[in-house]
This record gives C-alpha cells, structure tokens and sequence, in this order.
C-alpha cells in the first residue's frame, strides 16, 4: 500500500529527525523500491501526491549510499 510506504520511510526520517542507522536505511531502501515504479495510480483521498513523496524518500536514500 503507498500510503503505508510513506509513512514507514520519510515518517521514520521526520520522527526521529534524520537519525536513524543503516539497518533502518536498509529497511526503507527494500520497502520504497519495492513494486512502485512511481506511476501515479495511486490515490490519496487528501490529495498528498504519493509518487512524489516516495520519489524524495529515494533521493534520500540515493544520497546516503
């Protein structure tokens, strides 16, 4: 699910403000690439743009190895 996606990596990032280890990196890394090729079919009833969202959290992780 995308929405569950987000929360389990950038929530994680917001909530504990960027200090996380790399297990939880590695985590996310398996959980945001994983079946999502960022199409935009999936649908937020708040109209939070979910492909976005999970294309920053990869940038994220793109940035931190």
């Amino acid at each position: 699910m995308p929405s569950y996606k987000v929360t389990n990596s950038l929530g994680k990032l917001y909530k504990k403000r960027g200090r996380v280890s790399r297990a939880i990196l590695e985590e996310m890394k398996e959980l945001i690439w994983k079946n999502c090729v960022l199409c935009g079919r999936c649908y937020c009833p708040f109209g939070i743009d979910i492909p976005d969202m999970l294309s920053f959290a990869r940038s994220i992780l793109r940035s931190q190895g």
